[in-house]
């Protein structure tokens, strides 16, 4: 499914590569080669030793970054900025962070806390950290009163691996599951992803429509539920961008704006959207947590499902007892395969223990 596009794409770049006829940073700016690879180029080689050969030789490397990016951007930056080591120098980290011209708010999220921070380095611990909290924040952005805009803007990138920049997105557009399914494994946004196992007979070749997609998002899509689980999917192992095969490693807005963009698209049947989930200053046990707290709870407990995190609070607070919560939290527990023995699922269980002796006691 990937093999074809990429070689397809790297044979298109090559063919423009013929018509360089200055090897050097401003030769190379003004060809037609894309942005990203001239970004590529000019930070990889910082102008020095390009060569016909050398230049086919990156633009390879480029294309399967580009596309390693567009799917899985977090695992991808990993892998690029820091290689087998755990932390690089700050200037190394924005510099390789310049080359990428989508989903900006990893490298706002980076250039935030450099400016404020000031360090000399930089370890993936911290980036992790960073871009997990810039993806909660979109996540957030997504499911708040969803629309066919924000849905069409938050899955553009992946439209675009198959369609030309120029064209015009339509409803009838259609990418394969496969790309949806990696890209939300990603993110960790395996709610959003548990919720396209409303379309039968799911696989990653199986093309899906923007419409559906826009359904699906805004909790519109009706067909027969199939479990997750059920799925039948292509394992990593096959994929032409797994870990083994990133060989590097030996025009988009800002994340404030993601969701404001003016589209083409018109939404099928366009009506008012119900909100989905409840107001969360009427949720009580939430209230007992801080917004860090809530923060691990989404992530450890909900799988970054924050209208199943809330649905379940409302549910804890109308139990009578801890007993009736804790059969509850089993459930939940189970459900989302829970390690109950992680600290942060052990803080949460003991805050609603001690809410219930109290409100009981």
């Amino acid at each position: 499914m990937f093999e074809d596009l990429i070689q397809r794409k790297i044979k298109e770049e090559k063919a423009k590569a013929k018509f360089v006829m200055v090897f050097s940073t401003e030769g190379i700016a003004k060809s037609d080669l894309s942005l990203f690879t001239k970004g590529f180029v000019n930070i990889d080689t910082k102008g020095e030793n390009i060569n016909p050969e050398s230049l086919n030789q990156l633009i390879e490397k480029s294309i399967k970054l580009c596309f390693n990016y567009t799917l899985r951007p977090k695992w991808t930056l990993l892998n690029y900025i820091f290689g087998n080591f755990e932390s690089v120098s700050t200037s190394t980290v924005l510099r390789k962070l310049e080359i990428f011209r989508f989903y900006k708010f990893y490298e706002e999220s980076v250039r935030k806390y450099v400016k404020e921070k000031n360090p000399l380095a930089l370890t993936k611990k911290i980036i992790v950290k960073l871009f997990d909290d810039a993806d909660t924040v979109l996540h957030d952005r997504l499911l708040t009163e969803p629309s066919a805009v924000k849905t069409k803007n938050f899955f553009l990138q992946l439209f675009r691996l198959k369609y030309d920049e120029n064209t015009n997105l339509s409803l009838n557009s259609s990418i394969p599951f496969g790309y949806i399914r990696i890209f939300l494994e990603d993110k960790s946004f395996y709610g959003l992803l548990e919720n396209f196992s409303v379309i039968k007979k799911l696989h990653d070749g199986k093309e899906i429509e923007l419409k559906d997609i826009i359904k699906i998002i805004s909790g519109r899509f009706v067909m027969e539920q199939k479990p997750l689980q059920d799925i039948a999917v292509e394992s990593n192992k096959n994929v032409v961008f797994s870990e083994s095969n990133f060989d590097y490693l030996t025009p988009s807005e800002e994340m404030n704006k993601t969701f404001e963009e003016k589209s083409t698209v018109v939404e099928e049947n366009s009506k008012p959207q119900d909100k989905t989930e409840n107001d969360v200053s009427n949720i009580e046990i939430l209230k007992l947590f801080s917004r860090e707290d809530s923060e691990k709870i989404l992530k450890k407990i909900f799988l970054n499902n924050k209208i199943r995190m809330y649905e379940a609070m409302n549910e804890i607070s109308s139990l009578e007892n801890w007993d009736e919560a804790a059969d509850y939290l089993k459930s939940v527990f189970l459900e989302n395969k829970v390690d109950i023995y992680h600290k942060d699922v052990v803080l949460f269980v003991d805050v609603i223990n001690e809410y219930f002796n109290k409100r009981n006691g």
